[in-house]
């Protein structure tokens, strides 16, 4: 009777054991952040199974190792959770096996190295977090493994030299900034290496000259900016590196002489503005 009653007791246990291990998605709920069984008032531990894939529970908070697959059964993505946040490696796959995502966290924020792949397992980007935040040297590469673009930051903000690569390796854009913002010379470059323009930046404002360049590398534009307005020359040069067109700005307004000229080099129109306003027109 007692040996009858013993295994009674331990087939019980069992069942309800069995039963926590096979809970379904659709059996839980969650409340202020915490997962219950919807027949619960205990927040849930044990493993659940949801759809294609699987991980665990504890004190109604993610624990431990959860893993999502794809339809055809390949692993889609893999990672521990503490307390109900992610912590440790975590990785997603494609569907061929190949890894394309690799990063690290720290009780749910990104915290260190993080790279996304090719297909073909080439990387197509690398950069670190610190704190959740992007901090440190950024790098992308094309298909063909070729720097793409480099970037620095600083708490999440673009800071130092920011550089772009056209697929042959040839410099797209070299740009600079400080906390954010846009500070010191801007270049962007034809696919050649001939240079396409040329800015400068003060605080996120342009401030000095900017140049632009045809492909042949005759002056296409010359303005000057101070604060970000339109203040000093302003000239504009057909592809053959005749003058178009010359005049002056004075804190974003038209000011001064502004002359107008074929493209074989004859003035055309001449206007006179003061503080905005036309006072007078010579054609």
């Amino acid at each position: 009777m007692l040996k009858n009653l013993v295994l009674l007791v331990f087939s019980l246990a069992l069942a309800a054991y069995a039963q926590a291990e096979n809970v379904t998605a659709d059996q839980l709920v969650e409340r202020d952040g915490v997962t219950y069984e919807d027949i619960s008032s205990e927040p849930f531990t044990g493993r659940v199974s949801v759809e294609l894939g699987a991980g665990a529970y504890k004190d109604g908070l993610k624990s431990g190792l959860w893993e999502i697959y794809f339809e055809t059964g390949e692993l889609m993505s893999r990672g521990e959770y503490v307390g109900g946040k992610q912590d440790g490696a975590w990785e997603d796959y494609y569907e061929s096996g190949q890894l394309s995502w690799r990063r690290q966290y720290v009780m749910g924020e990104l915290n260190g190295p993080s790279e996304t792949y090719y297909p073909d397992g080439q990387v197509i980007a690398s950069w670190e977090y610190v704190e959740g935040e992007i901090d440190g040297v950024s790098e992308s590469y094309y298909p063909n493994g070729q720097l793409s673009h480099r970037a620095e930051y600083v708490d999440g903000a673009k800071h130092g030299p920011w550089e772009e690569y056209y697929e042959n390796g040839q410099l797209s854009y070299r740009n600079q900034y400080a906390n954010g913002e846009r500070n010191g010379i801007w270049e962007k470059y034809y696919e050649d290496g001939q240079l396409s323009y040329r800015d400068e930046y003060i605080e996120d404002e342009r401030n000095g000259l900017f140049e632009a360049y045809y492909e042949n590398g005759e002056l296409r534009w010359r303005w000057e900016y101070v604060a970000g307005e339109e203040t000093g020359i302003w000239e504009d040069y057909y592809m053959t590196g005749q003058l178009k067109t010359s005049g002056r700005y004075l804190e974003g307004i038209l000011h001064g002489v502004w002359d107008y000229y074929s493209a074989d080099g004859v003035l055309e129109l001449r206007e006179v503005w003061e503080d905005g306003e036309l006072v007078s027109l010579t054609d």
